[in-house]
């Protein structure tokens, strides 16, 4: 995200009330501790990982850099043959 440091509580609302969310349920998730939890836990698995943006891709946990169709296919193609009983 471009303006990624603007975001802050206030923002964060316009930005569901312009998407039309359900603003007391969206409320209640933002304050929620089981919300909260998966966040934590996906930003410590991110960081653990080495992601530093999103969209990242990963192939059997190894991030393909740059990924593009030519990219993917070879790194998928490769654990694919890792994979298979010889």
């Amino acid at each position: 995200m471009e303006n990624h440091r603007d975001l802050d509580d206030n923002k964060i609302q316009d930005i569901a009330t312009e998407l039309h969310l359900d603003m007391e349920r969206f409320t209640q998730d933002m304050n929620s501790a089981p919300v909260n939890d998966l966040i934590v836990r996906d930003l410590r698995e991110g960081r653990a990982l080495r992601i530093r943006g999103i969209p990242t891709v990963l192939v059997n946990g190894r991030i393909v850099a740059k990924p593009s169709p030519q990219s993917l296919e070879e790194t998928i193609t490769e654990a694919l043959n890792k994979s298979r009983p010889k």
